[in-house]
């Protein structure tokens, strides 16, 4: 995989945008904290982040089916550049309020529904099935770099420069994605797949085409038993992560004292110990999948559970780097274990319906988050929170572990070796 020319230049395309949504989820809930003081109304930027993933995901699945996966990257990163390039001119020309906050989120992130579909199901063309661990590892890792780290500590400082300045730096890195995606030859689509009629039949028939094929999938993931498990589990998990990460944002500006810098640089450790967890992830593939994933989301728990008792920022940040570490353990695993399992032809749009279920919790959990956060504050919230991600932890362990138990093992109830 070293010498895989077309797999680096996917992990710069996917740096890339990463870097710029770094940039984003960073910018964007200090904007709604300078626009507003209202809990819910700025946890209802990550509630307008998660919606269109419950729109979105599903029909881009299925279009990542039909259709050349690496053009439908490159067309959304471009798209994305222009969406980001007229926000920079609504903030240099004074414009910018929280709807417009709320429509741009709502644009990038429908965008990243899409390109996610195509993203997940491209790595498999580019390297071998014994590598997948390995390029779920790097994509996670080159994710996490640029999503986590550099982002979120680099919009943080451009932040306190000028708004503007973090804006198209965002708008940029979407261009940058999209002009070395393009670099990469070769036919992208589905395996067995046949050509869809070229300007033949309706717009009607065209749409019944691809619910159709948006109910393949998911009828073939709910038979599937282990990832049916698999979805349910992590449709929890959405729900906890997206209640953590919106009110974390309140959590270290008011009870920590950070500024827009501070936050920003909080980010950095999260994201040392989510490139951590990419790295020691592939070296538990040969545990039981119930014992990885389940016992690596009651660490992520725990975290949770300290960092609402403390106010100190050092023991937080080395907190808030456990609590990363066992949420890209669960990810980098069930990624694997997903792509090995999915028929190619298949692999965007069944991964779309896993993603969906997952993404059904999403932005209940961000608003649930807010609404508490309001009620109780961001501490006792983030205290709820931990509680409940154990919750979700010991689940997977006892239901996995049954699924394993029961000789469900449709590609293995283990991740294999």
């Amino acid at each position: 995989m070293a010498s895989n020319s077309p797999f680096r230049r996917l992990l710069v395309a996917t740096g890339a945008s990463s870097f710029g949504d770094g940039i984003r989820w960073v910018v964007m809930p200090l904007m709604a904290t300078q626009l507003t003081s209202d809990p819910r109304l700025i946890t209802g930027v990550f509630v307008v982040d998660r919606l269109p993933w419950l729109l979105f995901l599903l029909p881009g699945g299925a279009l990542a089916d039909r259709y050349d996966r690496l053009r439908l990257r490159v067309a959304l990163d471009a798209f994305r550049a222009v969406v980001g390039a007229a926000f920079v001119v609504l903030a240099a020309t004074g414009h910018v309020g929280l709807a417009s906050v709320y429509l741009v989120t709502l644009l990038m992130a429908s965008a990243d529904a899409f390109v996610d579909s195509s993203s997940m199901a491209l790595v498999p063309a580019l390297v071998d099935d014994d590598d997948l661990e390995r390029a779920g590892g790097h994509m996670e890792a080159t994710e996490i770099v640029s999503r986590d780290l550099a982002g979120p500590a680099i919009g943080g400082v451009l932040f306190t420069i000028g708004l503007v300045v973090p804006l198209a730096v965002d708008a940029l890195s979407f261009a940058v994605s999209a002009a070395v995606a393009v670099t990469i030859r070769g036919s992208f689509r589905a395996a067995s797949l046949e050509r869809a009629d070229s300007g033949v039949g309706s717009t009607a028939k065209a749409a019944r085409d691809l619910a159709r094929s948006i109910r393949e999938g998911m009828v073939w993931l709910w038979r599937q038993r282990t990832l049916r498990s698999l979805a349910c589990l992590s449709t929890g998990m959405g729900l906890v992560t997206m209640m953590f990460m919106s009110v974390l944002v309140i959590f270290a500006t008011d009870d920590l004292g950070l500024d827009a810098r501070g936050y920003g640089l909080l980010m950095v450790p999260a994201a040392i110990g989510a490139t951590l967890g990419s790295w020691v992830a592939p070296r538990l593939r040969r545990l039981p999948l119930a014992t990885a994933v389940g016992g690596a989301v009651i660490v992520t728990g725990c975290a949770g559970i300290l960092i609402s008792r403390t106010s100190t920022v050092p023991i937080v940040a080395v907190l808030l780097a456990l609590d990363a570490a066992g949420v890209f353990v669960w990810n980098v695993l069930t990624i694997a274990f997903r792509q090995r399992t999915i028929p190619d032809e298949m692999l965007g749009r069944v991964s779309a319906g896993y993603r969906f279920l997952l993404s059904l919790g999403m932005p209940v959990g961000a608003l649930i988050g807010g609404i508490l956060a309001s009620a109780v504050g961001a501490r006792a919230t983030l205290g709820l929170v931990g509680v409940a991600t154990c919750i979700v932890g010991t689940a997977a362990i006892g239901v996995l572990g049954a699924r394993a138990a029961d000789g469900d093992r449709p590609a293995a109830s283990t991740v294999p070796a």
